[in-house]
């Protein structure tokens, strides 16, 4: 009978009979389910697991503890051991990493920063505002020039949701095909009120 085997005796008459079960080779001192297996459902890996972490330890500390991967029961065990010691040992060899600045969520960005987006959007929009008028005298004088001035005329058309520039000339009104006199590559096309 070897060390890890349990002796079953029979209550009633006292009698040795042949063992039935096994403790587990974890260390954990349960029984297996019989005298075939060496761990209890688990604690294979239980213990595979717990031998690489010991071994990590031991060479983090310089105490060489590859001894314990003989203990194991079979050679998936062992070569289960072995990679976790390898994941472990990259692991811990990693440098570390830097923490990350934490996000502010737009909503609570300070007063200041509120006020600096506000003020460039408030430039932005000035300087398309002056883009936009200084188009617009520029084909105010374009048309004052012409031979037709006397009938030119500017307005606006709301086609769908967007507004489009428009001009009357001698009669027949024309749309501008961006939708401000400011925007490059636009041009005037004929337009029929629809």
């Amino acid at each position: 009978m070897t060390k890890n085997q349990t002796l079953v005796v029979t209550a009633t008459t006292g009698d040795a009979k042949a063992p039935t079960t096994r403790r587990c080779n974890c260390g954990c001192g349960e029984a297996t389910s019989s005298t075939k297996t060496q761990y209890k459902p688990g604690h294979d890996a239980r213990h595979a697991s717990a031998v690489a972490r010991r071994i990590v330890e031991g060479h983090l500390t310089g105490s060489a503890a590859e001894a314990e991967l003989a203990n194991l029961g079979s050679e998936k065990l062992h070569h289960k051991a072995a990679a976790m010691v390898n994941r472990l040992l990259e692991k811990a060899n990693k440098p570390a990493k830097a923490p990350k600045a934490p996000k502010v969520p737009a909503d609570k960005k300070s007063r200041s920063e509120k006020r600096e987006i506000a003020l460039t959007v408030a430039e932005e929009e000035d300087a398309h505002n002056k883009a936009e008028a200084a188009k617009r005298a520029e084909i105010e004088a374009e048309l004052a020039q012409s031979d037709d001035w006397d009938a030119a005329t500017l307005g606006e058309v709301k086609m769908g949701r967007w507004t489009y520039p428009t001009r009357t000339l001698n009669g027949e009104t024309q749309r501008y095909t961006k939708t401000t006199l400011a925007a490059d590559g636009g041009s005037w096309v004929a337009f029929n009120g629809k």
